[in-house]
């Protein structure tokens, strides 16, 4: 059974050293392109406006995490029209939440390696490419080894959280249904990909089912309280309320797996062949620091992956903290679990911000 602790979020922060306005935040870069329909027009004619009011709203709701994280706007690019419904503009009638898994590889391929000169792809930032077809969203955990976000103009336009779903798997996020569930509620379970009730690896969701109510999800969960039920319902990375704009809700586990993945860490190794990097989409790391940590193990045997910091989101020191971030570039931010820190006369010369985000204060004392 899965732990039941609900954590209430703590939002703390402060900036240490001069810094620039951004310095506070980690940047995760976009890169959009608008597959235009064969005559030339936007699918859904959306606007360039339409695009900055969705990252505007995804902000606002991971302001509510207190991680510090912040999407930014690196492009929008038109690809297709030209009259040719055969060429790019064949995917703007395309739903790519009907194609078999191949056949969106196929399309990722295509676009990444094959010719990624036509499809404007970027190394620098999450590529997303918007067509007028889907109704919603596709994306593959980097476990799977794959590393493009399809969605729908609508979903751009209507359901900022649906976008932020699909960023969610980026970031190795499971459906709260389970990795290996992609059914919604009504669908024919012997033609999807289903195993019931599977479990999302986050210790602090409760058990789901796309067709539970909150009723069925306190019956389920021993413990679980009204509160939790509801934010479980509310849960981005639930198939409740999908087009209802209620995927608000964040759990600090699925924070931590995040963190995870956009720094690289030890949870998220996979055979090589298959390990898309994703710590080149944004402009600095995020570090775990804990009251009673210990000097960090060497770890040799894993190939991108920091050889002193090797475990999934593991709490280390600050003294250790500082030195890791100032090696990749500064700017980063200092996730603190809850305690007193004990300086130890550390000098901190260098741009970095604390975030205390677990239940009770975080303190640095000399």
């Amino acid at each position: 059974m899965k732990s039941m602790k609900i954590i209430f979020l703590l939002v703390l922060f402060f900036t240490l050293a001069k810094a620039k306005a951004e310095d506070p935040f980690i940047t995760i870069y976009l890169s959009f392109k608008v597959i235009l329909n064969s005559d030339g027009t936007r699918p859904d004619f959306i606007s360039n406006e339409q695009i900055n009011n969705c990252i505007d709203s995804m902000n606002t709701l991971m302001d509510k995490t207190g991680r510090g994280y912040r999407f930014k706007r690196l492009e929008i690019i038109e690809i297709g029209g030209n009259g040719d419904p055969n060429g790019v503009s064949r995917w703007a009638s395309i739903s790519f939440l009907d194609l078999k898994d191949q056949e969106f590889w196929n399309f990722e391929t295509l676009v990444r390696n094959t010719s990624p000169q036509i499809y404007r792809w970027s190394t620098q930032a999450i590529n997303v490419y918007i067509n007028q077809a889907t109704r919603g969203g596709v994306c593959s955990r980097p476990t799977f080894g794959h590393d493009v976000v399809t969605i729908g103009s609508i979903a751009i336009i209507n359901f900022p959280p649906v976008f932020l779903h699909e960023i969610g798997h980026y970031f190795n996020l499971c459906h709260t249904h389970g990795c290996d569930n992609n059914c919604k509620c009504n669908d024919d379970k012997s033609k999807c990909n289903s195993k019931n009730i599977t479990d999302d690896e986050v210790a602090d969701t409760p058990l789901d089912d796309p067709c539970w109510g909150l009723v069925q999800m306190i019956k389920n969960n021993p413990g679980l309280d009204f509160a939790g039920a509801v934010n479980l319902l509310n849960n981005l990375m639930s198939y409740h309320n999908l087009n209802g704009g209620t995927q608000e809700y964040i759990s600090e586990g699925q924070l931590d797996r995040w963190a995870d993945a956009m720094d690289e860490r030890k949870s998220n190794v996979v055979p090589p062949t298959k390990t898309y990097n994703r710590t080149s989409v944004r402009n600095a790391y995020g570090w775990f620091i804990h009251p009673n940590a210990g000097a960090p193990q060497p770890i040799t045997n894993q190939i991108n992956y920091f050889p002193e910091y090797g475990n999934s989101y593991k709490e280390i020191r600050l003294s250790d903290a500082l030195i890791f971030d100032k090696r990749k570039g500064g700017h980063g931010i200092i996730f603190m679990r809850s305690g007193t820190y004990h300086s130890g006369g550390i000098k901190i010369n260098q741009p970095i911000t604390f975030r205390a985000t677990r239940a009770g204060s975080a303190v640095i004392t000399k």
